[in-house]
């Protein structure tokens, strides 16, 4: 919904940050701290995390093609 290619660029590189950052969690434990993959049992919540973080994996593709970055390069090609 943004018209100016400048300014959807800026968005897409802030969503590309934020998730590149690898500090998206899904499950916390009680003193707020994110739990891995390894330190959860359920099964469900594992199966939770996987679909997550393929989808995650999935955004940044999308972004890295967007944005004209290669191999995950935090500037776009001139």
């Amino acid at each position: 919904v943004v018209p100016d290619k400048r300014d959807r660029d800026a968005v897409l590189r802030r969503r590309y940050e934020l998730l590149s950052r690898q500090d998206v969690h899904f499950f916390y434990c009680d003193a707020g701290n994110p739990l891995s993959i390894d330190q959860i049992d359920d099964p469900y919540r594992r199966g939770i995390i996987r679909v997550h973080d393929a989808e995650i994996a999935a955004e940044l593709e999308w972004l890295r093609e967007e944005l004209d970055l290669s191999d995950g390069a935090d500037t776009p090609h001139a």
